[in-house]
């Protein structure tokens, strides 16, 4: 919740500062960075044992 206030904040003064354009588009590809983060395994045993498991099922 405390990222949220921050956050809000952060993006008002770069939308005041740059516009909404570009504040958007910069939301956007940190969303799409932070998403691709997320799903990439930490390790490629990891990333065997998942399918490995999904196979088995």
């Amino acid at each position: 919740m405390i990222g949220c206030i921050i956050g809000g904040i952060i993006s008002g003064v770069f939308s005041n500062r740059s516009g909404r354009k570009k504040t958007l588009l910069m939301a956007a590809v940190l969303s799409f960075i932070s998403a691709f983060g997320s799903g990439y395994p930490e390790t490629k045993e990891t990333s065997l044992e998942e399918m490995e498991s999904l196979w088995k099922k």
